[in-house]
């Protein structure tokens, strides 16, 4: 009726001549049946369809009509015969003519009409109050459902028109409805009295991702599958999590992996902000990552984060991700990792390292190799990191509140001499394990190389602060243990003292 030609298949109902078809079932009708000025004689058909067919034949056509609308939600089917005498009453009363004796009555449905049994005592317990079965009686054959008493219980047989009741419950509520819910006692649930708590993996992923808001990062978010050749890549990684995982029905080849590692799509963020002028770039995402497992799929929990450009004028460097790095595992209570040379072929040699806590890697951190950044289109220096949060969750110390000092610190200063080759974490942790728990902090303060220095030689200088929790410290046994330090260094690592 409504002008357009569409194309139907063997699945959808439609209403049919000797020879073609006139309409689509509860949908819409044809053009080669519609009534014109000059139309006299008319074939009224009334009929009940199967909501489930109406509605999947729309859907696929794309239709939406009152007649759809009205199927879809479910109708009397006893109402067709009365429907088609009221239409055709209300054409010769205000059209004229006459309408013929008779009708042709097909009915398809199959078996008996449906019936529901409810027990009087069940539905007392369920609204909490005593309902008499012969109130019962009269309620439900007040609204035209037939009951029939058989002792406890009472079968009924919806009317044909109550779609809308085809369980038990329905019949509760029906009844309930009729007596009244103010006549329904008010009962506070019982509910169990064991103290909830959290896992603790959720809390760390919570305080990561605030700890890294908390030092300037901007969150992202980016989709959990990614091309199966980025996926390639992070196999690579020093902690990848295991064999891939593909999808069973992807939209696109390039989602048809689930992601082994945040950093392709942080990568992929990264250019888009990069390319539309953003001059200082420090992103981050907290997700979970997915591999294959013995069965069933393995899903751990990381943190990524990207910095590039320039801030104040000054590039971005690995010192500035190394203090990103660092300052996030202190908020969030990480103990001490050590960083070492590596990181794979995707960071560059000379800028790139693994993070160690103990035996296990759970990250990495570094400049991206130029094979890595042209694969992302990145034209620029970028310098990122990704933690593995559930490898370090296990050695996480419990957050202990201390109270505030009431004795003064003592600060000293130590410059040590050593060879370029040993890494500041070596002699930091030395320094951290010899020191003595009088020490409360270590920091570095400068490193210098050149004039009046072999090239082989750099000179590293420490402040150390001490402090007694019972009483103020001398300057007298600062000095000398200070001078226990340096025994002790020297002893373990061959180091001068200037």
């Amino acid at each position: 009726l409504d002008g357009e030609a569409r194309e139907i298949d063997p699945s959808m109902l439609v209403i049919a001549d000797a020879s073609r078809p006139v309409a689509l079932a509860g949908i819409m009708g044809g053009a080669n049946s519609e009534i014109s000025p000059s139309t006299t004689d008319l074939l009224i058909e009334s009929a009940h369809f199967d909501p489930l067919t109406v509605r999947r034949a729309a859907r696929r056509l794309g239709i939406h009509t009152e007649a759809s609308h009205r199927f879809e939600r479910g109708c009397d089917p006893e109402m067709a015969a009365t429907a088609c005498d009221v239409a055709a009453a209300m054409i010769a009363r205000l059209c004229g003519g006459r309408v013929c004796r008779g009708r042709i009555d097909v009915d398809a449905r199959r078996g008996p009409a449906r019936t529901l049994s409810l027990s009087v005592a069940g539905l007392s317990r369920f609204a909490g109050l005593e309902i008499a079965a012969p109130d019962v009686l009269r309620i439900l054959d007040g609204l035209g459902f037939a009951p029939r008493a058989e002792g406890d219980r009472v079968t009924v047989t919806p009317p044909s028109h109550r779609v809308d009741v085809d369980r038990v419950a329905d019949l509760y509520e029906e009844v309930i409805r009729h007596c009244g819910y103010g006549a329904v006692p008010a009962r506070l649930p019982v509910l169990s009295t064991s103290p909830g708590h959290r896992h603790p993996n959720w809390e760390l992923v919570d305080r990561a991702r605030d700890a890294a808001v908390g030092v300037g990062l901007a969150e992202v978010m980016t989709f959990a599958f990614i091309d199966p050749d980025d996926d390639a890549l992070t196999g690579e990684l020093p902690f990848a999590s295991g064999p891939p995982l593909p999808l069973s029905n992807p939209l696109a080849r390039t989602q048809s992996v689930m992601r082994r590692s945040l950093l392709p799509g942080l990568l992929a963020g990264a250019r888009v902000n990069l390319n539309r002028g953003e001059r200082a770039l420090a992103i981050f995402e907290q997700g979970r990552v997915f591999c294959a497992g013995d069965g069933v799929p393995v899903e751990r929990e990381r943190l990524a984060l990207a910095i590039a450009g320039s801030r104040d004028g000054c590039a971005a460097a690995f010192t500035d991700l190394k203090g990103l790095v660092e300052e996030l595992l202190d908020r969030i209570s990480f103990p001490a990792v050590e960083w070492r040379r590596g990181g794979g072929p995707w960071l560059a040699e000379a800028e790139g390292a693994v993070l160690a806590a103990g035996d296990a890697v759970i990250g990495i951190a570094g400049l991206l190799a130029e094979r890595t950044a042209a694969r992302w289109d990145l034209r620029q220096p970028v310098y990122v990191a990704e933690l593995e949060l559930a490898d370090a969750s296990g050695g996480r110390p419990p957050v202990r509140f201390q109270p505030v000092p009431r004795y003064p610190s003592v600060v000293a200063d130590m410059t040590v001499e050593h060879p370029a080759g040993l890494a500041f974490a070596t002699l930091d942790g030395a320094v951290r394990e010899l020191a003595g728990e009088r020490v409360e902090t270590v920091e570095l303060q400068a490193r210098f190389t050149g004039a009046g220095l072999p090239a082989d030689r750099v000179r590293t200088t420490l402040r150390m602060v001490y402090r007694h929790p019972e009483r103020s410290l001398t300057q007298d046994e600062v000095n000398a243990a200070q001078a226990e330090l340096r025994g002790r260094l020297a002893a373990r690592l061959g180091v001068s003292f200037a």
